[in-house]
C-alpha cells in the first residue's frame, strides 16, 4: 500500500498584483513553470475559510524572473529557478497560519497538523507516540516557542534561501549542496567537497530502537559547510541501496550564522537523488510526521549550549520502533517529535523487524579542506569539559530491553585534524559508556600539514 498518492501537476501559474514594498509600486507579474514538484510536496487547495499565509507579499520584494537573481545567486539555470519557484509556491501557499514564532534568524508559521506535507490531501491517520512525553519537557528549552494544540510549527522558507543553492536537488541534500560544486560558483568546479566522518559503528544487530545523549557545542564552519554530531540507524533495500534514520544537532549557517540547532533526516535512496522524493532535512519534503507542537529545528536556548571548560548542555535522543505500526518515532529531551511512516521503507530492512540494521553515533563535516572544526573544536584527548562527547549510547532489542553497546569499530577520517577516544565501562570492559570526538581542522598544524586540500 502506498503512503502518498503522487500528484500529477499541469504547469504551475504564479499570478500576482503585489506592492513592492521597496518602492510603493503595485507590480504584476503572470509567469508560468512548466515544472512538477507536486511528488516533493502537494499544494493546499485554497480556502476562503483560512487565514491565507503572507506568500505573496514576501515574495513581492524578491526576484520573481531568473534574469533578475542578484550577482552570487547560484541557481544553474531558468528551468531550475522556475523548479525553486514552484517548490516554494507548494510548500507555503494557502496555509493556514495560527500563529507565527520567531527563533533566532528563523520565523515559523503555527499551522494545523494535517497542512504539513506528509499529512496534506490525505487521510492516513495520525499515529500515536508510544508513550507519554516527559512531563514539562522541552526539545529547546524554550517555553515560549510552542505552537497551539493540533498544530505544528513550519518554517517559513524564501526565495532568497533556495538561490543560495545551484539546484533544488542540491537544496534537498545531506551536505546541503556541496557534493559536486563549490558553493562560491555558478559553474561546477573540479574540486570535490568531501565529507569527514569520526564514528563508532556496529553492523548487523536486530534494533528496535537507539539512544544516545550528546552534549551542544557550535563549532565553526565557513560558507556552506557544515558541521554537526548525530545518530544514524541504517537499513538497505533488497538492492542493496542504504537508507537512514538520522537525528543529532547541526550547524549550518543556512538555519543560524553562529549557533548550532537540532535537525532530522532520511534517505531511502543511498543519497543519490537528492531531489526531495527520497528523503530531506526536517520538514523540506513528504517523508517525516511531525506531531509535537513545539518548535524543534531551531537553535537552543543559550542555556543549553556547551561551555569550555563550564556547563555541558545536552540533546538526549531515542528512536523507536513503535510495535503496533511499525513506524519510526524519535524523541529528543524527553518530547516525542514525530514518525517516520514504516511505509516509506516497505521492503527494506528498516520495515522488517527480523532484518538486522547498522547503528552509528559520532561527527561529520563537509568542505574541500578540513577547515570546519568539529564537536567542540578540540581533540577528544581534552575529555570532560572541552571536548564533544556521547554517552548513554544503546539499542533497544527485540525483547524490548535496553542493552549497552558492546565495543564495536571507531572510524576517523583525517586522525591529525580529528580524534576519538573511547570510555569503557564495567564489568570487564564489555560496554562503551562514553566517548569524545572532535578537532579543530586546519586550525592544528598538523593538520594542515597533512591533510590533502582537494
Amino acid at each position: 500500500m502506498r503512503l502518498f498518492t503522487l500528484l500529477i501537476l499541469t504547469p504551475l501559474v504564479v499570478a500576482c498584483a503585489c506592492v513592492d514594498e521597496r518602492a510603493g509600486e503595485p507590480r504584476t507579474f503572470v509567469e508560468q513553470a512548466q515544472v512538477d514538484v507536486g511528488d516533493i510536496v502537494a499544494p493546499l487547495p485554497p480556502n476562503s475559510h483560512r487565514r491565507r499565509s503572507q506568500l505573496s507579499g514576501r515574495l513581492a520584494s524578491e526576484p520573481m524572473t531568473f534574469d533578475a537573481l542578484p550577482e552570487g545567486s547560484q541557481v544553474a539555470d531558468a528551468r531550475e529557478f522556475e523548479r525553486m519557484r514552484a517548490y516554494l509556491q507548494n510548500m507555503s501557499a494557502n496555509l493556514t497560519v495560527l500563529k507565527t514564532i520567531q527563533v533566532g534568524s528563523q520565523t515559523f508559521d503555527c499551522i494545523p497538523m494535517r497542512e504539513q506535507p506528509s499529512l496534506r490531501n490525505t487521510n492516513e491517520p495520525v499515529d500515536m507516540a508510544p508513550d507519554p512525553n516527559t512531563p514539562g519537557a522541552l526539545v529547546l528549552g524554550r517555553p515560549d516557542a510552542i505552537c497551539p494544540p493540533n498544530s505544528v510549527p513550519f518554517a517559513q522558507l524564501r526565495m532568497s534561501v533556495l538561490t543560495r543553492f545551484r539546484t533544488l536537488d542540491d537544496f534537498f541534500s545531506k551536505d546541503h549542496g556541496q557534493t559536486s560544486y563549490r558553493f562560491q560558483s555558478r559553474t561546477p568546479a573540479a574540486p570535490v567537497v568531501k565529507h569527514r566522518y569520526v564514528v563508532l559503528y556496529l553492523k548487523d544487530e536486530k534494533t528496535e530502537g537507539v539512544r544516545s545523549t550528546l552534549n551542544i557545542w557550535s563549532p565553526s564552519v565557513a560558507g556552506n559547510d557544515m558541521s554537526l554530531s548525530q545518530t544514524w540507524i541504517v537499513g538497505k533495500t533488497p538492492q542493496s541501496v542504504t537508507q537512514t534514520l538520522e537525528s543529532g544537532w547541526q550547524h549550518w549557517r543556512g538555519w543560524d550564522d553562529s549557533r548550532s540547532a537540532p535537525f532530522i533526516y532520511s534517505t531511502r535512496d543511498g543519497y543519490k537523488a537528492n531531489d526531495g522524493t527520497k528523503g530531506c532535512y526536517n520538514l523540506r519534503c513528504k517523508g517525516f510526521v511531525q506531531t509535537t507542537p513545539q518548535v524543534v529545528f531551531a537553535p537552543f536556548a543559550d542555556a543549553l549550549y556547551s561551555v569550555k571548560g563550564g556547563r555541558q548542555g545536552e540533546l538526549a535522543i531515542e528512536w523507536r520502533r513503535k510495535s503496533d505500526t511499525g513506524n519510526w518515532w524519535v524523541k529528543m529531551n524527553g518530547v516525542w517529535l514525530g514518525y517516520y511512516p514504516a511505509a516509506l521503507f516497505a521492503g527494506a530492512t528498516l520495515a522488517n523487524r527480523n532484518e538486522p540494521l547498522e547503528v552509528e553515533f559520532g561527527g561529520e563535516n563537509t568542505g574541500i579542506a578540513p577547515q570546519a572544526e568539529m564537536g567542540s573544536g578540540e581533540h577528544a584527548r581534552f575529555k570532560d569539559g572541552h571536548a564533544a562527547y556521547q554517552s548513554g549510547m544503546a539499542r533497544l532489542n527485540p525483547a524490548g530491553q535496553w542493552v549497552a553497546m558492546r565495543p564495536y569499530t571507531q572510524s576517523v577520517d583525517y586522525p591529525d585534524c580529528y580524534s576519538l577516544e573511547r570510555v569503557f565501562g564495567a564489568p570487564n570492559n564489555a560496554s562503551i559508556t562514553k566517548f569524545f570526538f572532535g578537532g579543530p581542522g586546519l586550525r592544528d598544524p598538523a593538520c594542515s600539514a597533512s591533510a590533502p586540500l582537494l
